[in-house]
């Protein structure tokens, strides 16, 4: 076996055996999707649609950005409201957190303001409508981690424009995916992953992909579904859950997200309930004078679960953030006072509407 396919199959099988997750945009005439698989210890958590006209300051930093939300989101979350795994916002910005290994993130420095790296998708989805913004609104801020969650991210908007942030070797990088390099992230540093995939057939190189599921293979895998989407017939929903399906770790796969970008739709199943569900963020009042609406992810329902949500209160928040983190390994022995300044957070919020 060539050896650059050995190295290839051993790096993959190292990242599969960390935090994987895979995602990935597609785009068919003016319509945007965007798949997400989270490949994690937890299942649990909650939907949560989060309102504009909210003033908020950045959680337990030292010079904490504030602001107030522009827009209005569904996020995914687990460890606690304005700390979501991903989301899509009413401009149809779509951000989702990856692990990365590789994640380290600059010195300090006093002349920016600073946000939590988790925290960061929730500010964006506040404030940023396109991926321009997201870079402009970046300018000025400083990622500065409260956990040891190493991420990077990728994010998608309503144009079909592609965004991946990470920090790497204390470097910020906002790579823009294009023809040549496909918008589509797994757990390796973007540009590493596409040296990787132009090594292989189909992508200019010599080499078979490499077997098993891990970063690369996903990575690769992901390349050629996307290469091959502007022939097939299959509804773009349906197609974006069967790559996630080619890209899944079985069980260890949590959720299976779709976002119909154009629609505003956002689809998912879960590891204990295969049906697709799906909720309409156009339907909620997103004005903050109205209760925050959640669901949490495990439910028996299906289809259009967009009636189902119900207000979200402090007890909610409190029971989602324990369970989260007495179930995460690398965070379970995070202090009760922690967890309860975490959960107690979004009490420190301010409606201002007008």
């Amino acid at each position: 076996m060539n050896i650059c396919i050995i190295f290839l199959s051993i790096v993959s099988f190292f990242a599969c055996t960390i935090f994987p997750c895979s995602t990935f945009m597609l785009k068919k005439d003016t319509s945007v999707f965007v798949g997400k698989n989270y490949d994690w210890d937890v299942e649990s958590g909650r939907i949560i649609i989060n309102e504009r006209n909210v003033g908020k300051t950045a959680f337990k930093v030292d010079n904490p950005v504030s602001w107030t939300s522009r827009y209005g989101s569904s996020s995914f979350n687990q460890y606690g409201q304005d700390f979501p795994i991903g989301g899509m916002n009413e401009k149809g910005l779509v951000i989702e957190a990856l692990w990365l290994n590789e994640t380290t993130y600059p010195e300090p420095n006093d002349t920016l303001r600073r946000i939590d790296n988790m925290q960061w998708i929730q500010y964006h989805l506040d404030n940023s409508a396109t991926i321009e913004e997201i870079i402009k609104n970046d300018a000025g801020l400083q990622v500065t981690p409260t956990s040891s969650a190493a991420v990077h991210c990728f994010a998608a908007d309503a144009s079909g424009k592609a965004l991946v942030f990470e920090s790497v070797n204390g470097i910020v990088h906002h790579y823009r995916p294009d023809a040549v390099n496909p918008p589509m992230l797994t757990n390796d540093p973007y540009d590493k992953s596409i040296r990787m995939l132009q090594q292989c057939k189909l992508f200019g190189g010599d080499l078979e992909v490499p077997r098993g599921k891990g970063s690369v293979t996903r990575f690769i895998t992901l390349g050629i579904a996307l290469q091959q989407f502007p022939e097939v017939k299959t509804e773009p929903v349906h197609y974006a859950f069967s790559v996630l399906k080619d890209v899944s770790l079985g069980g260890y796969t949590k959720w299976s997200i779709v976002y119909d970008v154009s629609r505003l739709t956002v689809y998912y199943k879960s590891r204990s309930n295969k049906k697709v569900r799906y909720v309409q963020l156009s339907r909620f009042n997103l004005n903050c004078d109205d209760n925050v609406g959640s669901l949490p992810v495990i439910n028996n329902l299906s289809d259009n679960i967009t009636a189902s949500f119900k207000d979200f209160t402090i007890k909610h928040n409190r029971a989602m953030v324990q369970e989260a983190f007495r179930n995460t390994p690398f965070l379970q022995d995070m202090s009760d006072e922690m967890i309860r300044e975490i959960y107690t957070y979004p009490t420190e919020h301010r409606c201002e509407a007008k």
